[in-house]
């Protein structure tokens, strides 16, 4: 039977690797970033517009795909828009006058470049678009269809207006800081949108949507995981992948779903964001200030009890004049759709495929000749914890948007990063710093580690005493349950004592997992060989087979990890399956980001030398019980087996 089991994981092992290897192989190849190396320039009346990038090498016009019930479709901006731009050191923020919106923002600091090759232009985000950003969704007269006059452009700011049925003024106001001034951060564009009744009666209050932004896929092997939108309030977040509007069979048959055109989240939200690996979007309104919002009501009221109402009558109408005038500036709700990228792909290729979300707000009612006022912050930018941790600008938990997991993990995942960045601040190298992050756990946790490896060590030793203990009692469960645990107290084992640095260093390894997944900082950072730290450190091809080195390192370290380690267990079947677990989770990993292999490899790698120093002391407490309870020596009544 052992052998019929060594046989069976033998092969099943073998049928993993080869399936593995011939679904890299046959593929379909994923499409590079829609990015180009500077925003679009104006168009000529009538032409197509054309995009030379690395997801258009080509420069083919680009045609809008014909949406259909799964998915929206990406379109171009119309031919004859006429672009504004607005650039400080980090951002280069491209305006269009249909819809009066953001076209796309490009990214001009050197390691968010489009490629690693320094000649490349800078990574464009929402190139690629159903709505250019802060765009009036599915509103005719206010949307991406219709043409806004440019009032005012200045080297910070740009000014549209529109004019809806001659009864609704739409000016939109766009600021950005030249660069990080005060409160504010570089990456930030500050948006105020009047509206202002031209009627002589009171207009009904206003349900208009505001484009987030098109996330798209940032390489040619992003498998789109962290392709999401979400949105945040009550101190809690929502994240919704790009999987749920996929279609999926689930795991054997369990959480089938077919594709879906769109999910509505309902509000209210302090914020919402569309994201890929490692930039986002971030819408966030502005929240009405108590104190000034006080001020108002005070004078309102005062003015109207001066001129002939009660007190309790102007406060009401003091309220409600606020409500009127002022917008409560709460998402409303916050619509995810799926968007077909490249025309290019079949439909049936989900690496073609963005994720798109519009905000949605109601506007108060606008009394006759009175403006309303929506404002607040798009941040377009990278993932950095850091900046987006700065409590002075970001104050709504935007770090979430980098830690997109929940409040446990997003604890240890949080401590990692900022230890990270703290060793970086002096190793200026973020393979230097991944190492020295784990060092600096790995000696954390030294005392739990080394009580487990004794632990073991000691399991190790009394496995003979355990199996005779079970032949003898093999028909008496509860005796056998009696003399094993006597046994255990005769050598000071813990049975779970090995089970306690897992249970310690698990949230960690994860934690580490989901952030060195989608850091930022990573993007580009180079270490020894690797390249890039954020994508897996490809050195050549074997018969079309990607090298990965630290991949294959980290199957080594685990592989020599587990040879050292005692194993308790003599279950020959059992032990020949844990043999293959390096393969398993080397195959696993082996196209995740190289970070995370260096991370793994470190941590066997410290814990085979900690475990070779560990097997060679001796241990007094096996040296003392060795004879079993009582210092008698157990007698072996297990018969010999017939040759």
């Amino acid at each position: 039977m052992d052998k019929n089991h060594k046989i069976f994981g033998t092969l099943f092992v073998i049928a993993a690797l080869v399936a593995f290897y011939y679904s890299t192989k046959y593929a379909p190849p994923r499409p590079n970033p829609a990015q180009v190396q500077a925003a679009a320039a104006p168009l000529t009346p009538g032409a197509t517009p054309a995009v030379t990038s690395a997801a258009n090498p080509s420069g083919a016009a680009f045609v809008a795909p014909t949406a259909t019930g799964e998915f929206a479709a990406a379109t171009p901006d119309q031919a004859d828009a006429h672009s504004t731009i607005l650039q400080n050191s980090f951002i280069r923020v491209s305006f269009t006058d249909f819809g009066g919106a953001v076209s796309n923002v490009s990214f001009l600091q050197l390691h968010y470049r489009q490629t690693q090759d320094p000649a490349s232009g800078p990574t464009v985000f929402n190139q690629y678009h159903k709505d250019p950003m802060l765009a009036f969704v599915d509103y005719p007269g206010l949307d991406r269809g219709s043409r806004y006059e440019l009032l005012s452009k200045s080297a910070t700011e740009v000014v549209y207006r529109t004019v809806l049925s001659g009864h609704l003024e739409v000016t939109r106001r766009y600021l950005l800081s030249p660069d990080a001034v005060g409160a504010t951060d570089p990456y930030q564009l500050r948006l105020e949108t009047t509206f202002r009744n031209l009627t002589s009666q009171t207009l009904e209050p206003l349900r208009v949507s505001l484009a987030v932004g098109t996330a798209a896929p940032v390489s040619d092997t992003d498998k789109g995981i962290k392709l999401v939108s979400g949105y945040y309030n009550d101190d809690s977040q929502t994240f919704i992948p790009r999987g749920r509007l996929e279609q999926s069979g689930g795991l054997l048959g369990l959480g089938a779903h077919s594709a879906t055109a769109e999910i509505d989240s309902p509000g209210p939200m302090e914020w919402a964001t569309v994201n890929n690996q490692f930039f986002a979007s971030v819408l966030t309104p502005d929240k009405p200030d108590p104190i000034v919002q006080q001020k108002w009501l005070e004078k309102r009221s005062a003015d109207l009890v001066a001129h002939g109402q009660t007190k309790a009558a102007a406060d009401a109408m003091a309220a409600s004049d606020y409500s009127q005038q002022f917008s409560t500036a709460s998402i409303a709700g916050l619509v995810t759709r799926r968007v077909k990228l490249l025309v290019q792909n079949p439909d049936t290729d989900n690496s073609a495929y963005g994720v798109t979300a519009d905000a949605q707000f109601v506007l108060p009612a606008i009394p006759a000749g009175g403006t309303t006022v929506l404002a607040g912050d798009l941040y377009v930018g990278p993932k950095e914890y850091p900046r987006l941790s700065n409590p002075d600008i970001f104050k709504a938990n935007q770090n979430r948007v980098v830690l997109q997991m929940g409040a446990f993990m997003r604890f240890f995942s949080a401590l990692l990063l900022t230890l990270m960045n703290w060793m970086h601040g002096w190793a200026n190298n973020w393979g230097v710093d991944i190492l020295l992050t784990t060092l600096l756990l790995k000696v954390v946790f030294l005392p739990f580690t080394l009580a487990a490896s004794r632990s073991a060590k000691r399991m190790q030793k009394i496995q003979p005493e355990m199996k005779i203990i079970k032949e003898k009692y093999k028909d008496n469960p509860q005796k056998q349950q009696t003399a094993t645990m006597e046994l255990f107290k005769a050598h000071k084992v813990n049975p779970l004592g090995g089970c306690l640095p897992m249970l310690v260093t698990l949230p960690f390894f994860w934690a580490f997992f989901q952030m060195l997944s989608s850091v930022a900082e990573l993007r580009y950072s180079p270490f020894l060989w690797a390249h890039d730290l954020s994508a897996p450190d490809t050195v050549g091809h074997l018969f079309g087979f990607p090298i990965n080195i630290l991949a294959l390192v980290l199957g080594i370290t685990m592989f020599l990890q587990m040879h050292f380690t005692p194993q308790p267990s003599v279950d020959s079947s059992q032990a020949t399956m844990m043999k293959f677990t390096p393969l398993i989770f080397m195959g696993v990993c082996y196209t995740y980001p190289c970070a995370l292999a260096l991370y793994s490899s470190t941590n066997a790698l410290f814990s085979i030398g900690q475990q070779v120093i560990v097997n060679r002391l001796k241990d007094p407490v096996v040296a003392i019980a060795a004879k079993g309870p009582g210092g008698k020596a157990t007698k072996n009544v297990t018969p010999n087996r017939r040759k």
